[in-house]
């Protein structure tokens, strides 16, 4: 009798220790965790530049001199933006001159970016609109485009907020008149106006 009540009490202790042996004591209990969570190293938890007004100064071929400055008030909209980023942007310039220059252009980027308190960027971009202007009293208007390359950081200092900087490489393209040959032969000929141009850009961004 007394073997068979042993034999009841060891079934009944090894029940028990198989069920414990499934139980998770963290399971109930949040402040005990099994393990760290590390986040990927493409979705980086900081925050990413959404938004940004800036200034950029470029230069572009004169129409009958050195390269021009261009003073540049841009505004730009990153709808992707993580690892990967792809921007929308517009650009007004004005450039004056003999010719009272100024245009008006939009297009996109495209890069890369590290998200961080200091963020680095490597982008590539690419606008398109118009330039106008006048000449010997009459206002002109003509095509003009413009691709290059920024690298720089963006440097969060408030939460979202971030001031940014970036130098790079511009190509800008357009149409015009030379005047050279409307000075010497009276003679209206038509010309693209193309030059490589150092870009720096700053600005402010959320």
């Amino acid at each position: 009798m007394r073997g068979a009540c042993l034999v009841v009490v060891l079934l009944a202790a090894s029940a028990v220790a198989r069920a414990d042996a499934w139980v998770f004591p963290d399971e109930d209990d949040p402040k005990l965790a099994r393990g760290e969570v590390h986040a990927e190293w493409w979705n980086r938890p900081h925050d990413v530049p959404r938004f940004k007004l800036a200034y950029r100064r470029v230069w572009a071929a004169s129409l009958d001199g050195p390269d021009l400055p261009f003073d540049v008030a841009e505004i730009d909209f990153y709808p992707v933006s993580r690892f990967v980023r792809l921007g929308i942007t517009g650009e007004f310039g004005w450039g004056g001159g003999n010719y009272g220059l100024w245009y008006f252009l939009t297009g996109a980027s495209l890069g890369l970016q590290w998200p961080m308190r200091v963020t680095p960027f490597l982008e590539g971009r690419f606008v398109a609109g118009i330039i106008g202007g006048s000449f010997m009293g009459q206002s002109a208007v003509s095509w003009f485009y413009e691709g290059g390359i920024d690298t720089g950081v963006e440097i969060y200092y408030a939460r979202r907020f971030y001031v940014s900087a970036a130098i790079g490489w511009a190509h800008p393209v357009y149409g015009g008149v030379d005047v050279a040959q409307l000075n010497e032969n009276q003679i209206i000929v038509r010309k693209d106006f193309a030059t490589d141009s150092v870009s720096i850009k700053v600005g402010l961004g959320l």
